[in-house]
């Protein structure tokens, strides 16, 4: 490939469509991204050696180098080596001097990118429709010179939906519209490639987000085929439960989806505990995100019942540092975009082997029409990058607890039954895919959860 959108998400769908002297047109609302995007290309390209010419007709240099500086894209140091260079010319009627300065710099410079950012803004301020079609001309031409990429921004009026045809649509290769939108009292940012010549359009509308330290990124839906059909074991934390669940052959392997589900009156605290024994047997970490609690109450909850279990409270303390982390999400004050861009930069983190999901029947009820697609992907994501997900959630909708349990590799229903007018005991019942279910008596977890902190002690009095 020759040149790079530098994500490279986009680059595995449209990577062939920047083929030499293609014109890439951003268009979009202000605050959109456009520049961010713009500057991410340019940068991207020149550290692989395609040296990148930047002319800003409105943008102030030392705010584009901080923004960027922010977003991990180092363009002053880019500068220092001679790949990157910014020059800022004034907006001028004159469209002969602009065209001779643009001309100027790029047979002086030589680039193999080059930005104009924005075009609309020379555009807007020429009255004759002659003058508008010469420089629209020169715009085209570009690419010839540059013979490489040319990079041209283009703002449109915050009403508007797109780019007026007669002024830059029409020159463009590849079109990349930014749009933001609020909803919810939130913002919601989604590209929208609208043509990529040699290219087949497979996507209307991906989420993205800036991320301090990484840039912009995109959320694609995974690809099927690209997911490993066979990854390394998670081994269990205890020999008793592997041994009451044959189908999982000891282990959970990596990748697997595990569904937890609770009647609404209960409050299940075993498969968040379960979960940390099993991050401990295998050295990795195990991520809890709920949708309903605040994670000093979760980790409190569970040091808490660490500590009924035998485990003393300063080892609780170094075992959850060591092997949780946690994080909540008010689910109804996301929209379905953020929620699944939120959750998928949770799920790559790298130090993570487990993703937790707590209370995803409330993530369920606030996504709304949007709950199958948005947590197919998500699991499929997390099945992509080899990381074990468990879903625990209260059955308090039947065609939740339907999709929950259909996507899940193993689920695990617990039911309260009443034994006495005063007494209530839990019965478990365990469906592994392509197994028998089985129902696992209490006795199973409690020795369990005593050989898991017997564990924990070992583990502690070896260090």
């Amino acid at each position: 490939m020759l040149f790079s959108f530098g994500v490279p998400d986009l680059d595995k769908l449209y990577g062939e469509a920047l083929e030499e002297k293609t014109t890439i047109v951003i268009a979009g609302h202000p605050g959109s991204g456009k520049t961010t995007l713009a500057s991410i290309i340019c940068f991207k390209n020149a550290v692989n050696g395609n040296r990148c010419l930047y002319i800003g007709l409105q943008e102030d240099r030392d705010k584009v180098y901080g923004r960027m500086r922010k977003l991990g894209v180092d363009l002053e140091r880019a500068e220092e080596k001679g790949i990157y260079k910014f020059v800022k010319l004034p907006i001028t009627r004159s469209i002969t001097d602009l065209a001779e300065w643009i001309i100027r710099l790029v047979s002086e410079y030589k680039p193999k990118i080059l930005v104009i950012d924005p075009v609309t803004a020379v555009l807007e301020v020429i009255d004759e429709k002659s003058q508008r079609g010469w420089l629209q001309n020169f715009f085209y031409e570009l690419s010839s010179t540059v013979k490489g990429l040319t990079v041209l921004v283009a703002e449109t009026p915050p009403w508007s939906k797109g780019i007026e045809p007669s002024k830059i649509e029409f020159i463009a290769d590849v079109i990349i519209v930014l749009k933001h939108r609020v909803e919810r009292g939130l913002v919601v940012r989604t590209l929208e490639l609208k043509k990529a010549r040699s290219s087949a359009l497979l996507l209307a509308e991906i989420p993205f987000t800036l991320v301090e330290g990484r840039g912009l990124q995109v959320y694609l839906p995974p690809i099927i085929p690209d997911i490993p059909a066979e990854l390394e074991e998670l081994s269990l934390p205890c020999k008793s439960l592997a041994e009451s669940v044959p189908g999982l052959k000891g282990g959970l392997g990596r990748g697997r989806v595990v569904y937890v589900s609770y009647p609404p009156e209960a409050r299940g605290i075993e498969p968040l505990i379960l979960a940390l024994f099993l991050a401990i047997a295998n050295n990795t970490k195990v991520h809890y995100i709920s949708y309903r609690v605040s994670p000093s109450s979760m980790r409190e909850d569970i040091k808490r019942n660490l500590c009924k279990l035998g485990v003393d409270g300063d080892v609780a303390e170094e075992v959850l540092e060591e092997y949780a982390a946690f994080h909540s999400t008010n689910p109804f004050a996301r929209t379905a975009p953020e929620l699944y861009v939120g959750l998928a930069r949770l799920v790559e983190r790298e130090d993570t082997g487990i993703i937790v999901i707590h209370a995803a029947d409330l993530y369920a009820l606030a996504l709304g029409e949007d709950f199958v697609p948005t947590y197919y992907n998500t699991v499929n994501y997390a099945k992509k990058l080899g990381k074990s997900l468990i879903a625990v959630a209260s059955r308090i909708d039947a065609r939740i607890h339907r999709v929950l349990s259909r996507l899940a590799d193993v689920v695990v229903n617990v039911r309260v039954v009443r034994r006495l007018a005063w007494s209530y005991a839990r019965t478990v019942y365990v469906w592994v895919r392509g197994e028998e279910p089985r129902e696992i008596p209490t006795d199973v977890f409690n020795a369990c959860f005593a050989e898991a902190v017997g564990m924990i002690k070992q583990l502690k009095s070896a260090t």
